[in-house]
């Protein structure tokens, strides 16, 4: 049988969710994508009541045996040929199994691709390390949830090696104050390299409010320092997990209102009295 691929696609997805069977988990495939990206909002996301957090893996390559998985799963074939053949019937999803995926057939397989990201059992233990190990302000995240899946190049004969891609988006939201001025995210033992992510680039940005800066002289640990800017952080896997074990904290803040300066005041007062000497003559 071949390794399933949407177990594998959806462990890269940090889809956080409830457990199926142990089968499932018995399978373990190191994924390769560009950029995981933690988008944070820090005046709320959706419905969440605090801060949210979008979780992004961006150009997951599904490649070889994995590829020709996933198209044949696309194009309708049972379980023989697909690894979740069984799983696809029974949510009545089918394809017409002619050989071929077509971009019709990749966008009804994509629609179905959220709801089944919750059947994985691999990601039962990743959720706990995530939900764990990431908090806002010392407030855990709700139920992260996958709002988005988009497959591309994913569309040729069904036993095509040809590597296809997909980007996937996950949503968690706190119940932080919403209107605080200044949030603190708090990361430790990030170690997804043990959970089979190859990543090339690990980034948080701050996303809404485009006031809201990240502080770089309040990161945590001192060496953490260079990786980030006013924008967020930026740097390779190994740095980002290595600096996770030692607990990352990272500080965002709307800038300060400035009071008048001196050179602000004088204009003031030379305005002034120009007016008075106006209204003189």
């Amino acid at each position: 049988m071949r390794r399933p691929l949407l177990a594998s696609l959806c462990l890269v997805a940090i889809a956080f969710t409830p457990a199926v069977s142990a089968q499932q988990d018995a399978f373990f495939v190191t994924f390769h994508f560009d950029t995981l990206w933690f988008r944070f909002h820090p005046d709320g996301l959706g419905s969440s009541k605090g801060s949210g957090l979008e979780v992004f893996a961006e150009n997951v390559k599904i490649e070889g045996d994995e590829a020709t998985d996933l198209r044949h799963c696309i194009d309708g074939w049972g379980q023989d040929e697909c690894s979740y053949g069984d799983l696809l019937h029974a949510i009545n999803y089918s394809g017409n199994q002619d050989g071929t995926v077509t971009p019709d057939e990749v966008a009804a397989f994509t629609s179905i691709a959220k709801p089944m990201a919750g059947q994985i059992e691999k990601l039962k233990r990743l959720s706990a390390v995530l939900k764990s190990n990431v908090s806002v302000d010392g407030m855990k995240g709700g139920d992260p949830k996958v709002v988005d899946v988009v497959f591309r190049s994913a569309e040729g004969s069904v036993d095509s090696t040809n590597p296809a891609y997909t980007d996937v988006k996950v949503e968690v939201g706190y119940e932080n104050d919403q209107k605080a001025k200044s949030h603190q995210v708090d990361l430790h033992n990030i170690a997804l390299s043990n959970e089979g992510f190859q990543y090339s680039q690990a980034r948080w940005t701050v996303e809404g409010d485009a006031k809201w800066d990240y502080k770089p002289d309040k990161t945590q640990p001192d060496g953490a320092k260079g990786f980030v800017t006013k924008d967020g952080w930026v740097s390779n896997q190994p740095d980002f997990e290595s600096h996770s074990n030692q607990s990352i904290k990272l500080v965002v803040e709307l800038p300060k209102k400035k009071t008048p300066g001196l050179e602000v005041v004088g204009v003031l007062g030379a305005l002034a009295v120009a007016l008075v000497v106006v209204r003189r003559r």
